[in-house]
């Protein structure tokens, strides 16, 4: 097996526990590597090694990862963006880029460890990592 398909791998076994791990069901994860595309749409205050797509697709989603980084914590980070889309909490319009967030609208000029789903996400990942290491 080659090294981008090991990482997929991990990658896919922490998410499925992410995913056990915050009652997400129902759900058709897809996995793909995109170095190039992270670095593409990282901003000038942060540098994505991972990021989750909806589909269009009703509960389908593309987790798409870095291979060349360890990324342990942000697909936990990952996956607590996939809760708050499957809760319905979260959303983003694909046409201006802005984010609702539970009711409120949020302009993609917001600074990114200012979105409350931003403030979530970090708040819980290690959480989550902790939980799969000491299973």
């Amino acid at each position: 097996m080659n090294t981008i398909n090991t990482k997929i791998e991990s990658v896919r076994q922490l998410a499925d526990f992410a995913m056990q791990y915050l009652d997400i069901d129902g759900v058709t994860l897809t996995i793909v590597p995109g170095a190039r595309l992270l670095q593409r749409l990282s901003g000038p205050d942060y540098e994505l090694h991972a990021a989750i797509f909806k589909t269009a697709v009703d509960h389908a989603y593309q987790l798409v990862v870095d291979c060349y980084r360890p990324a342990s914590l942000v697909i936990c980070h990952e996956m607590v963006h996939l809760k708050q889309y499957e809760d319905g909490r979260l959303s983003i319009d694909k046409t201006t880029g802005n984010c609702n967030w539970e009711g409120d609208t949020f302009t993609k000029d917001t600074p990114y460890y200012q979105r409350p789903w931003e403030e979530e996400a970090f708040g819980l990942q290690s959480t989550i990592y902790k939980q799969f290491k000491h299973r």
